[in-house]
């Protein structure tokens, strides 16, 4: 470098002054960048520690940004369930008197007894939500509810073969065209929930088998009956595309529309059976079923439904299907009745193998889905494991423990005649006796 030479230095009037042109430029037009200062002290570049703080202020501000989004679809998906009230599960009777099984270890076989299933996972089962709605059925049968069944069916609201809302079977009804109640029971269901029927229906009458009879002239060996002749197909019995027809036209005059994949059709030889378990809230249901009878020239021989609109109560928090789902399974199994020849009896010298446990039916497990079983009055979510296309197992409770109590078990009775009632004979005439 030459003596005289000097090099020129940028004062802060000249930064000033390239400030001064830099805000010219955006007047004109050019849009200023507001993460960058358009005053600079050094020259055209930044320090490195300027830009690596805004830099991190930025990446802070995403990452805020993102918490708060999660916590509001966490918060907004995960209802509170103190508000919810507790669902009704019916308990297993065991021989201490619990309502449980705990202890039954989910890898070990049950013990061996007639009728006995033992239940494997077959692989990962599919995902599942994790809440599910439940509905409530308590609701009060409407005044009119007997005309709009009546209708449907085509038949008088006066016909005494049908039956609304009667003793135990409050929220329902039932239609039998070869039972019709005495003329001193209340069908209406106006007189209360605890109103028995007071009478039951004689079942149609059987041919009974003939007593047996000798072999052979002059023998002593006695020959058992021969067999009951096969029944035969009513030439004007509809087929099966028209039974199901019939039947879907009397779900949907009811107000349950069901897809003809929906409905359930068995083949009775003399008449048709048709079923179907209406969803709710886009599940399935069990123990909700309607049904109806198709007899000859199409005529609905019997049928039955439910009266109960459901009332959504919450959203619940169900349990793991692999897990704890499972294992409720195995306890509903071990605690299942069994028929009365798997009880304890004695063993005689000449049985063989007497004594030895029976090998349970093995049943592998393929799959699962959340339906409402209805229960106590409430549709309750439920886990129905699945063994095939067309095979399940009993549906087990899904929600979490504590928002279910146990009740008792339901069972089932026929209202018997009182004394001095008339009882119907077969075909629905009262008799007297």
């Amino acid at each position: 470098m030459s003596r005289g030479h000097v090099e020129p230095r940028k004062s802060v009037v000249g930064a000033a002054a390239g400030s001064f042109k830099s805000g010219v430029r955006s007047a004109a037009g050019e849009r200023p960048n507001p993460l960058r200062p358009s005053t600079r002290l050094w020259g055209d570049r930044e320090p490195e520690g300027a830009r690596r703080r805004r830099k991190d202020m930025r990446l802070r501000l995403v990452g805020a940004i993102a918490t708060a989004a999660v916590l509001l679809v966490a918060c907004g998906s995960s209802p509170s369930t103190a508000t919810l009230q507790k669902l009704p599960v019916e308990a297993s009777p065991t021989s201490a008197g619990a309502t449980s099984a705990a202890g039954v270890d989910a890898g070990a076989p049950l013990p061996g007894s007639f009728g006995a299933i033992e239940y494997r996972l077959g692989g990962p089962l599919p995902p599942l939500p994790t809440h599910a709605p439940a509905y409530d059925l308590a609701a009060a049968p409407a005044q009119d509810d007997r005309h709009r069944i009546a209708t449907a069916l085509g038949v008088a609201d006066s016909d005494r073969h049908l039956f609304v809302g009667v003793g135990s079977r409050a929220g329902s009804w039932s239609f039998d065209a070869t039972c019709a109640a005495p003329s001193g029971v209340d069908i209406s269901g106006t007189g209360g929930a605890d109103q028995a029927a007071g009478f039951a229906c004689a079942s149609p009458v059987m041919n009974s088998p003939s007593p047996g009879s000798a072999c052979g002239a002059g023998s002593t060996t006695v020959c058992p009956p021969g067999t009951p002749p096969e029944p035969v197909r009513p030439a004007d019995l509809p087929s099966k595309e028209a039974a199901t027809a019939r039947a879907r036209a009397l779900f949907h005059s009811l107000g349950v529309d069901v897809s003809a994949d929906g409905l359930h059709v068995t083949d009775g030889i003399t008449q048709w059976f048709v079923s179907a378990d209406p969803g709710v809230g886009g599940l399935p249901t069990t123990g909700r079923t309607i049904s109806a009878t198709i007899g000859p020239n199409a005529s609905i021989l019997t049928a039955a439904g439910f009266l109960d609109t459901p009332e959504k109560l919450g959203d619940y928090p169900i349990v793991d299907p692999a897990t704890v789902g499972f294992t409720r399974l195995l306890e509903a199994e071990a605690h299942r009745p069994r028929p009365m020849i798997a009880m304890g009896m004695p063993c005689r010298a000449d049985v063989p193998r007497c004594g030895e446990p029976l090998t349970p039916q093995v049943r592998t497990i393929t799959g699962v889905h959340v339906a409402l079983q209805q229960l106590s009055g409430k549709l309750v979510p439920a886990f129905v494991f699945e063994m095939g296309p067309n095979e399940t197992a009993p549906p087990v409770p899904a929600v979490t423990d504590n928002l279910l109590q146990a009740t008792a078990p339901t069972v089932s009775t026929i209202p018997q005649p009182e004394s001095g009632t008339p009882q119907p004979a077969p075909g629905g005439t009262p008799t007297s006796p």
